[in-house]
């Protein structure tokens, strides 16, 4: 997501690629976490392509893109399903101008994406130096980011050489399936002149989405209790590798505020929400989209390329798992509950 830049000399070229394997590993973490400070301080101005793999085909979109090297960004969907779309981030906050609209729609807490300790990336992914390829025109290192865990996803990198920006990114799910690519056709290394490409226009009317359904960030565990009215449950059976990296309060229907609870091992993402109500053991429909697991009334669950979702009733409460990972592991988590 940059003018030309200097290429490695061959001689450090033959050097990367004769050393040993333990170096290899740990450059490849290395250039991983480069590229996750470098997504926000490297200014750029580009066009990409984005492809996401679904059940009954693909859907391409091509982005012009723009970052100013302080953490805010300009997507601008010029083809493809949400064609015409604008999105501007920043640290804080979002926008969303939807195609043939005047009006812009604010997102608040854009930090809860933030990932929590970049030292689990180590701990849980193996990380393979594959070869030297060009994206953009641009040298990059491709990285093969592998859990060392079983049920979780995977992700290979092409990260350019000199900023640590990943160039293209290639994403796997815990069924080992290509389910979205994205990379750079076009790229140059520098800041736009226009720093109102990066807020709404001024005079444009602006909207706040409503609280309903969305998510809160807090400090902590007491936050949470104090904005829910009661201390969240917790998973005693969490996967390998993954740790508890943040607490929301979710603003729902009829003015109920429920915890959220977000696990994280570096790179993927489990979260828990607790549900309005319990439907006890009397369970629930099958509804659209919904299978029963093991034949069971108390737990039931969707299923698509890009994530699992898991629901269970505990004959009191009910919960929601919602993330991608292997099912019978998300059925486990849900049922430590308490």
């Amino acid at each position: 997501m940059k003018p030309t830049r200097p290429q490695l000399s061959a001689c450090l070229i033959v050097a990367l690629a004769t050393s040993g394997a333990a170096t290899w590993a740990e450059s490849g973490i290395a250039f991983v976490r480069k590229a996750e400070s470098a997504e926000s301080s490297t200014a750029y101005v580009g066009t990409m392509r984005a492809v996401t793999l679904l059940e009954d085909g693909s859907h391409e979109s091509k982005l012009k893109v723009w970052a100013d090297g302080r953490g805010r960004f300009r997507r601008e969907y010029a083809s493809g399903p949400a064609k015409g779309l604008v999105v501007l981030l920043t640290p804080d906050t979002s926008w969303r101008q939807e195609p043939g609209s005047d009006d812009w729609l604010e997102l608040p807490g854009r930090k809860q994406d933030a990932p929590a300790d970049s030292g689990l990336l180590g701990r849980n992914y193996d990380a393979t130096n594959l070869r030297g390829e060009k994206v953009a025109g641009l040298a990059c290192r491709v990285i093969d980011l592998r859990a060392k865990h079983p049920g979780n996803p995977r992700k290979t990198l092409w990260v350019e050489i000199r900023t640590g920006l990943a160039l293209r990114t290639d994403q796997y799910n815990s069924d080992g399936k290509l389910i979205s690519k994205s990379y750079f056709e076009e790229l140059s290394l520098r800041r736009s002149e226009d720093a109102s490409l990066f807020h709404p226009p001024t005079g444009q009317q602006t909207r706040t989405t409503p609280l309903t359904e969305n998510l809160r960030p807090l400090d902590s565990a007491a936050q949470l209790a104090r904005a829910c009215g009661h201390r969240p449950d917790l998973p005693r059976d969490v996967p390998p590798g993954y740790e508890l990296a943040g607490y929301f309060a979710r603003q729902c229907r009829r003015n109920v505020t429920l915890p959220a609870l977000r696990y994280f091992d570096g790179l993927n993402t489990l979260l828990v929400f607790e549900q309005a109500g319990g439907n006890g053991r009397r369970g629930w429909g099958r509804g659209r989209g919904w299978q029963f697991h093991g034949g069971r009334q108390d737990c039931q669950f969707q299923e698509s390329p890009q994530q699992k979702v898991v629901r269970y009733t505990d004959g009191k409460q009910s919960y929601l798992i919602v993330g991608d990972h292997n099912r019978d592991a998300l059925v486990k988590m849900a049922e430590s509950i308490r």
